[in-house]
């Protein structure tokens, strides 16, 4: 397997990124959940990929598996109180995060930031419906990893 589920994995994922987006492996200008798609899918550990702008989409998709998500990030979205994130502050980005948890109930959904388990509620945030859907209608955008090979994890 080419990318490991480590941080050695990640950091190896991040350079090939960033070189497939036309840089070098020592840049540091972010990437996108498409291209992490088409690396991971190179490297035969996803079978394709689908893309959505919908947050009705991005949810019907989160009750099966986790989404990946791209969207602006703001000052506010940096320190979150109890692990839940606003927008607020001044835009400070673009940051890619992966959501795997939907609690209807409390109109909440839950992911992982890359950020380590310091952060946030031990690398675990959540986020309402209503702001995630605001993050999707600015320019926000949903990758769904499909047919994960998992015998390539063991």
């Amino acid at each position: 397997m080419k990318y490991t589920l480590d941080d050695n994995g990640s950091d190896l994922l991040y350079r090939d990124e960033q070189v497939k987006d036309g840089g070098s492996p020592t840049d540091d200008n972010g990437s996108s959940g498409l291209t992490s798609a088409k690396c991971l899918q190179e490297a035969g550990m996803i079978l394709n990929y689908d893309h959505t702008f919908s947050t009705d989409e991005a949810l019907k998709i989160l009750s099966i598996k986790p989404i990946s998500v791209g969207a602006s990030w703001f000052q506010g979205m940096s320190n979150p109180k109890d692990g839940v994130i606003h927008i607020t502050g001044d835009l400070l980005g673009g940051h890619q995060f992966c959501i795997d948890e939907c609690v209807l109930e409390e109109k909440m959904i839950w992911g992982l930031n890359s950020w380590g388990k310091a952060w946030g509620k031990e690398g675990r945030f959540g986020m309402s419906f209503q702001d995630s859907d605001l993050l999707l209608k600015m320019q926000g955008d949903v990758t769904i990893f499909n047919s994960l090979q998992l015998n390539t994890l063991q």
